[in-house]
């Protein structure tokens, strides 16, 4: 991994905050200084934005109905009217369990990368696609299958309570891709996190199909299962089936309903 130059912003603020994240979900690699010194150089870990807290949190999880008047409710008509009761559904307030959320998710993500190491071979490089352009990288990033990593959260309550709301609010922080630049100019992706429906009583091959499937779309693949073939064939089985996903991936997140 070449050296490579931290910036500087404040807590709370992404390093990615000039991207709109929901029209360009793949970014080049901005790093800031881990927290710990225990982070320190890990380019997995410093290349994530500082978790919001506070004020960021309040403001980000907020939803107002922008365009309402309440002056003009005499006059609508009654399209209007029904029209902006469904809008209702837009609105979002801040609850106390977002700020738990934001914590707990950014802890996952930089406990799973702490515990991973890069592996490197001279000989030898692992394909990948990047919006249907064939890239090699010489490095993957693999970990201990035998080693015990708490990194990760359960997120529970009533339908309608507002789960899904909040995990879209809390990703929509985040790059989904970071690229990273190696010394010798070789680009490698970071994939933060996937969002994968667990279809009631799938197999497993629904599943991989369904993580290929995230995979190919957080990649900006147009061309589907390029993933998926890796992920059922032999490569998947021999190289990566003993290292779990979340080596391929920075936090995997799973929502049923």
């Amino acid at each position: 991994m070449a050296k490579y130059n931290y910036v500087t912003c404040e807590e709370g603020v992404s390093q990615y905050d000039d991207y709109d994240l929901k029209e360009q979900r793949i970014v080049p690699a901005r790093y800031v200084k881990a927290k710990l010194a225990i982070d320190a150089g890990n380019p997995y870990i410093e290349a994530l934005p500082y978790p919001r807290t506070g004020r960021n949190i309040i403001s980000s999880y907020s939803q107002t109905m922008a365009d309402f008047d309440y002056g003009k409710i005499k006059s609508m008509s009654t399209i209007d009217k029904i029209l902006q009761i469904r809008s209702l559904r837009s609105i979002r307030f801040p609850l106390p369990f977002h700020a738990e959320l934001e914590l707990s998710f950014y802890n996952a993500l930089i406990t799973s990368y702490r515990s991973r190491h890069i592996l490197h071979s001279d000989n030898d490089k692992v394909s990948y696609s990047v919006e249907n352009q064939e890239y090699a990288a010489s490095n993957i990033l693999v970990g201990d299958s035998s080693a015990s990593t708490d990194a990760g959260f359960s997120l529970i309550g009533y339908s309608g309570c507002g789960k899904s709301s909040a995990i879209q609010m809390l990703v929509s922080y985040y790059p989904q891709v970071i690229m990273h630049t190696t010394e010798n100019g070789e680009y490698f992706p970071q994939i933060t996190y996937l969002v994968v429906n667990c279809i009631p009583n799938s197999n497993f091959s629904a599943l991989y199909d369904g993580i290929g499937d995230a995979i190919d779309k957080a990649l900006g693949n147009i061309t589907q299962n390029k993933a998926y073939e890796k992920l059922t064939g032999y490569g998947f089985k021999s190289k990566y089936q003993g290292t779990g996903a979340r080596d391929v991936v920075g936090e995997f997140i799973r929502m049923s309903s």
